[in-house]
């Protein structure tokens, strides 16, 4: 992912905006639990040539409109933009990052510091440790307007800054994020490549074979199940790694009730309903209906034997997992970042 100038016209165009004018952009779920208020309110405290657009959906949508309805044209509303992150964050002179209580490793703050965008988020979390030292900015205090309106003025007076601390981002995401040291850890844990084995110049072949002299790996079957009652980073990015390990060789399946869940990408995707995804909110009607979703769950794994792998992300998923017959989960891969 890199920055895409002919992108960047064409949105900044299509939006009305000026190369002069300051564009802040946002990626998220319109949720309640996602402080997109936040970025909406720090507008009233802002004077000059500054726009916010807001990608996303949800069921907040409606009420985060109305929230910006005072502000007018400076802050616009868009739709998801998978399938065209890179031309949106082009476009876009900073991101605003506004945090659940409780995030994982957020891909938007990384694929906006792949294309050099400064990041401002306004809480740690998810943040820290993504963005580096004068590299961006966490504002403080936490989810306050006030003090992201502050942050946002001090990068539009100071262009050279913005560029400066894009390329520190950028710099530091290559780094760490590189794409191929990230795929073979994701192999080894597959066991679809032994430990230790590396690849002239970092690259990994495409028949599924290690590099490693005398040492083959058979193309795998990987199924992976994923359900929820909602879709952003966490399930895109899911879907994107089964289609890296396709193009490697692999045959790969992903069991979801999320609806174009694999658009962009070759996956195949088998429909399976297993209930909503597992919360406080939702234990109890899960556990009426355990004995049938645990069938129906058998029953989705028997028609796509034989695999290999059986990759589970959500905590329903993986207490279903456990209650398998072993001929359906004896290589079981967890992908979770939260608490089991």
């Amino acid at each position: 992912m890199t920055f895409d100038p002919v992108g960047r016209d064409e949105l900044r165009h299509a939006w009305g905006t000026q190369e002069q004018t300051l564009v802040v952009g946002c990626v998220s779920r319109f949720q309640k639990r996602k402080r997109n208020d936040v970025a909406i309110d720090a507008m009233a405290h802002l004077d000059g040539d500054v726009r916010l657009v807001l990608a996303g959906e949800g069921e907040e949508e409606t009420a985060l409109r109305e929230r910006a309805a005072p502000f007018g044209d400076r802050v616009r509303f868009v739709p998801n933009v998978r399938g065209h992150v890179e031309s949106f964050l082009s476009a876009c002179d900073l991101l605003v990052f506004t945090p659940s209580p409780t995030e994982g490793e957020p891909r938007v703050i990384v694929m906006a510091q792949l294309v050099g965008v400064p990041v401002i988020a306004t809480d740690p979390e998810g943040a820290r440790g993504l963005i580096p030292p004068d590299g961006g900015t966490i504002i403080s205090p936490s989810h306050d307007p006030r003090a992201l309106a502050a942050a946002i003025e001090a990068y539009r007076e100071d262009p050279d800054r913005r560029k400066r601390e894009g390329e520190v981002a950028r710099l530091a995401t290559l780094k760490s994020h590189d794409p191929e040291k990230t795929l073979r850890s994701v192999k080894r844990a597959l066991g679809l490549e032994p430990s230790g084995a590396s690849t002239s110049q970092g690259a990994i072949p495409m028949n599924g074979s290690s590099s490693e002299e005398g040492e083959q790996v058979k193309p795998m079957k990987i199924v992976s199940v994923m359900t929820t009652d909602s879709s952003g980073g966490a399930e895109f990015a899911a879907v994107e790694m089964l289609d890296a390990l396709r193009q490697r060789g692999h045959e790969t399946v992903m069991l979801s009730d999320m609806h174009g869940i694999g658009r962009d990408t070759k996956v195949t995707v088998e429909r399976i309903d297993t209930g909503p995804k597992l919360s406080t909110r939702t234990w109890t009607r899960l556990a009426m209906r355990w004995p049938l979703l645990l069938r129906r769950f058998s029953r989705a794994l028997e028609e796509q034997m034989p695999y290999d792998v059986l990759l589970v992300h959500y905590k329903k998923e993986q207490l279903m997992a456990g209650m398998l017959p072993k001929r359906l989960r004896a290589t079981t891969v967890w992908a979770e970042w939260g608490p089991v």
